[in-house]
Parts: C-alpha cells; structure tokens; sequence
C-alpha cells in the first residue's frame, strides 16, 4: 500500500471547526453517487491521469482542461508509476468528500484572492461601483426591513471564500453601514460594536480546509501582490499589527483583522455541490469566480442550492463571468454594467 500525498493537516484541522458548525457537515446521503471504476494495471500514466480527472469532474463538478490536467500531473510528478496505479486503485471507489479526494481538489483549485478582489479589471468597478453596490443599496436596505422586528438578524454567507478576504471586507461593509444608520457604536478603541439586539450571522465556506485555516487565523501579508493590493485606506481600521516572527518573511509586513470583527464571523467547510446548505436562509449570498471551473450541470446544481439558501428578497451577486441559470427565481438588478440578482 502506497503512503498518502495527502497532508494529515486536513483532518486536524477538521476538528477545530466551531461546534456549532458540525451539524451542518455534508452528510453522506448528499454527496453524488459516482459508478464504481476498475483501475487495471496495464493502465498507463495517461489513462490514470485521464481517470483521476473524470473521478474528480464526477465528484466536484470540476472541468477537465490543459490547465487543472497540468496541475494534476504537476501534483503526482514524485509518484511512479506502481505508486500511482495503486494509489488510484485506493481512490477510485471512495465517496467525494473523503479526504483523499479534497486534498487531491485542493491542489487543482485557485486559492489566489485579496482584499476587495475582482475590481481590477475595470478600474471604475473597482473603485466605485461594487462598494457602491454593497455599502449603499443592499446592505442599508436589509437593515432598515429588520430594525422593525424586536431581534433583527442579518445572514451573510460567502460561498467559495478561499483564504477569507472576501468575507471579511463584506464584514467590514456591514460594520460601517450599522454604524451609519445608527444600530451600532464606536468605542474609544475604534471598535464598531452593532447593538446588542441584533443578530449577525457571516459565514466564509470553501471546499478547501488549507485555506480555512488561514480565514480562521484571520493574518494576512502586505507584500508584493498580497492580500492589500486594492483595498481602500477606510479598511485598515479593521487591522492590527503583528509583531515578526521568525515564520515572516523579511520585508513583509503582517496584519491581523482585530478581534471585534473576527468574532462576528464562522467559516466551514463546504462543497457547493453537495446539495446541503449551511443552515438560515440568506439575506445576501455571494459567490464569484469559482464557477468557471464547474461543468454547465454543476453550474446549475450549484446555483439552485445558491437559489434555495436565499430567502424570499435575498440578494445573490455572482461573478461577472458566472451566468445566471435561474433566472425566472430573480428580479434582475444592474448598474453601470454591474449586476445582481433580487430573489423574488
């Protein structure tokens, strides 16, 4: 039997999640049943690399194409041949969300992401529109439908959240508009504490536990091309220092979100094509540029559990490659070029 080229970490840092979260894992009744497949030992390289690429379109919904093949065969480049037939013969039967699967997915997905990511390809988006969009429109008028009931609850969720930036700056939007239209205070440590009655659940989820566990750790680099190359100077309110340690790298400077912000907000695991939600229906959903590597079938399926996530009047913003499947359940809304999607 061939040793693991999957790191033992995932499973560690399985068991950090919150408990409040280990209901909502994946059952197994909601994971795709796959057909079982005969890996023969005549196989070659190719045709194994071949049926490890459908074992994992099958399983995630993952296209194959030259870019995820390479990386694929980048990943298994120190396995030889023996090592590698059985080491799929191991595979091919387990189910999707086995770990030898996602530390295999983990490898093949983009985890790349910043600050206010996205904005950079059009300059004025990056800028204006999509702050504008959040900070201004959606978030203001979720507040003002649940400040009139006695516990208003705010539900944000962030599907495909890789390393946390993107669930973090949807926080900090929260945090100013609450704090704008007087549900929330600033102490004398610049902290914006929203009122005690209200009720804000922000949920980061990935597929991926590598990048979890830097959401959960909530400290990023500002270095090169990291993690602050767009966002505003507003934000660094929400940020403290870290002091360096002999893990940095020289000339980096490290930052972490300030506990006010981190305690507001959980991350999860989380396969989008799982069927399963991740508990309280939805006032805004976003999920953007993690489609692009799904099938059209995927696409849908991912989206129809976006869909039913929301509530009725949720927002749902996509990526602006991603198209919206669904549109008979959505008023759609656009600005200057920029669009998202009422749930009707």
């Amino acid at each position: 039997m061939s040793k693991s080229i999957i790191s033992p970490q995932l499973e560690a840092l399985l068991k950090e999640m919150r408990s409040q979260v280990a209901e909502l894992q994946v059952r197994p009744s909601a994971i795709p049943q796959t057909k079982p497949v005969v890996v023969s030992r005549g196989c070659s390289r190719e045709k194994l690399i071949q049926l490890l690429m459908e074992g994992v379109e099958s399983r995630f919904g993952i296209q194959p194409n030259n870019s995820v093949e390479r990386k694929l065969e980048n990943t298994l480049a120190h396995l030889d041949q023996e090592s590698l037939f059985h080491w799929c013969e191991q595979l091919m039967p387990l189910p999707g969300n086995h770990h030898e699967w996602l530390g295999l997915v983990e490898c093949l997905t983009v985890h790349e992401t910043y600050f206010c990511r996205d904005m950079p390809t059009l300059d004025v988006v990056r800028k204006e529109i999509f702050p504008q969009i959040v900070s201004q429109e959606v978030i203001p008028d979720i507040i003002r439908r649940e400040a009139k009931r006695n516990t208003p609850a705010i539900r944000i969720w962030s599907a495909a959240c890789s390393t946390g930036e993107e669930t973090y700056t949807l926080l900090f939007l929260l945090l100013e508009a609450l704090l704008e239209a007087g549900h929330a205070y600033e102490n004398n440590k610049g902290e914006i504490i929203p009122d005690s009655r209200w009720l804000l659940d922000v949920v980061g989820s990935d597929l991926s536990a590598q990048v979890l566990g830097t959401a959960r750790g909530a400290v990023y680099s500002q270095f090169g091309l990291g993690s602050f190359r767009e966002m505003p100077a507003r934000f660094w309110r929400f940020f403290e220092a870290m002091e360096p340690s002999e893990a940095t790298l020289p000339g980096a400077k490290y930052w972490k979100v300030r506990d006010f912000v981190t305690r507001l907000v959980r991350f999860q695991k989380h396969n989008l094509l799982s069927g399963e939600g991740i508990g309280h229906e939805r006032d805004l959903t976003m999920c953007r540029n993690v489609m692009i590597y799904f099938d059209m079938d995927a696409k849908r399926q991912a989206q129809e559990l976006l869909t039913s996530s929301l509530r009725s009047g949720g927002y749902l913003i996509l990526g602006n490659t991603d198209p919206q499947l669904l549109p008979d359940h959505y008023t759609r809304r656009i600005n200057n070029g920029v669009s998202w999607f009422l749930k009707r």
